[in-house]
């Protein structure tokens, strides 16, 4: 570092521009992740915890109902990051005021401590993704090197993290800034391995999606094709911030021009993550005929041994999740004793309306069967005339059916108009 005092657009007015900014990526963190607790209620703890710790929640009380019972926690990462900035610029600017500080304070640690952890939280976020997006190899064309990239990333994000602590207490030592040029080793160390792991985030997912989009649904690699866009823009965001920092650092050491980018780095993680979050309602609409929720509906469904009713599930589509369906568990649930009770006697009151439909059908049966059998012609036949049809059709031990001539004198002249007193009597 020179000996002459440096420019006052230099330092305070680069740090002025850095708050701006930071302030305002915070904010549209802050937006983002009121969304995101609104649109996804329902996802994992694997998900809502990397959330909860880069965007810290106001612990007393809590802003949102949802984070009273979740997710509600002490100051973390990006708040206390933004909190700590803010306590040095009011030292500098209110109770140093006309005197360029170039001390460093114990928040100006503390505020860099918090922006590595933000990054390295999101940085495992991605890595842990990667490793539910490529475990499913009967789903997927899943590379070979798969278990070598997400190790590649993992190191990568613990080099960051390990060197952005080591930069931390070094510049808690060094007490001033006219002496951070002392940690330009360690510095270029951090800024580098961060700038590596988010271009291998990046790659890794372009790739993976590039080898499964072939689906030949115009739709699923539509999707595919957007959520590559986002990683490329998510990852080349970040890492661009990351190599300024360095580049900056390393030809400016002697002002507060990095931290135009040092500075907003943590919250264009926060806001990356969840961004990708909150994309996949955008996502699912596109991949829907309807433009709707992607829900089933299969009514209620009755087993041998008990009753599910399917419900409507939001299905989790983002970089990272999209090619993983839902489990069948978590495609309904099982309702409570107080609604199986209910599902029961509607059931028996189904049986019910059926055998009484049942009893009505036999009934009407019985009826027709009676008026067909009293429109019949043997019904209108004389009963003297039906006896004597009777004995005519008499077995002999010669002829099956007796012959006229064979019948006793007394009967046969009564056969002969037999039939002509049938027809007449039958109405034919």
């Amino acid at each position: 570092m020179s000996d002459s005092v440096p420019t006052l657009a230099a330092t305070y007015g680069a740090w002025l521009i850095s708050l701006f900014l930071e302030t305002l990526l915070y904010g549209i963190g802050v937006l983002q992740t009121w969304l995101y607790f609104q649109w996804y209620p329902a996802d994992t703890w694997s998900i809502k915890l990397p959330v909860a710790l880069v965007m810290q929640v106001d612990s007393s009380p809590c802003s949102w109902p949802y984070f009273n019972q979740r997710a509600c926690s002490t100051r973390f990462f990006e708040t206390t990051q933004i909190s700590f900035f803010f306590r040095s610029s009011y030292v500098r600017f209110v109770q140093q005021f006309g005197i360029i500080q170039v001390d460093l304070l114990w928040s100006d640690s503390l505020q860099l401590l918090a922006n590595y952890l933000s990054a390295f939280t999101v940085q495992m976020y991605f890595t842990s993704s990667i490793y539910r997006l490529t475990r499913e190899p009967a789903n997927l064309k899943v590379h070979k090197a798969s278990g070598l990239g997400i190790c590649v990333v993992a190191v990568l994000a613990m080099v960051q993290i390990s060197a952005g602590i080591a930069q931390t207490i070094l510049s808690y030592k060094l007490r001033s800034f006219a002496k951070l040029e002392n940690t330009k080793a360690i510095t270029t160390l951090q800024t580098a391995g961060s700038l590596a792991c988010d271009i291998v985030i990046t790659v890794y997912l372009c790739v993976f999606l590039a080898r499964n989009k072939r689906t030949g649904l115009p739709r699923t690699e539509k999707m595919m094709n957007t959520l590559m866009i986002n990683a490329v823009n998510r990852g080349m965001l970040t890492a661009l911030s990351s190599g300024l920092t360095m580049i900056l650092f390393l030809a400016f050491p002697d002002t507060f021009w990095f931290f135009l980018s040092l500075a907003p780095n943590s919250k264009l993680y926060m806001n990356s993550m969840l961004a990708t979050l909150n994309m996949r309602k955008h996502v699912r609409n596109m991949v829907t005929t309807d433009g709707g929720w992607n829900t089933v509906e299969l009514g209620s469904l009755r087993t041998d041994t008990h009753t599910v009713r399917t419900v409507h599930r939001r299905v989790s589509i983002s970089a990272v999740e999209f090619v993983k369906p839902p489990s069948p568990a978590e495609s309904y649930e099982t309702p409570s004793k107080k609604e199986l009770v209910r599902f029961d006697a509607q059931i028996v009151e189904m049986e019910v309306a059926l055998a009484q439909l049942q009893t009505k059908r036999n009934s009407l049966k019985t009826y027709i069967d009676a008026y067909q059998t009293l429109i019949s012609p043997i019904c209108h036949t004389p009963e003297d005339n039906l006896r004597e049809i009777f004995l005519s059709c008499l077995p002999t031990t010669v002829n099956v059916v007796m012959d006229p001539d064979e019948a006793p004198h007394d009967s046969r002249a009564d056969l002969q108009p037999l039939a002509e007193r049938c027809v007449l009597h039958a109405g034919l």
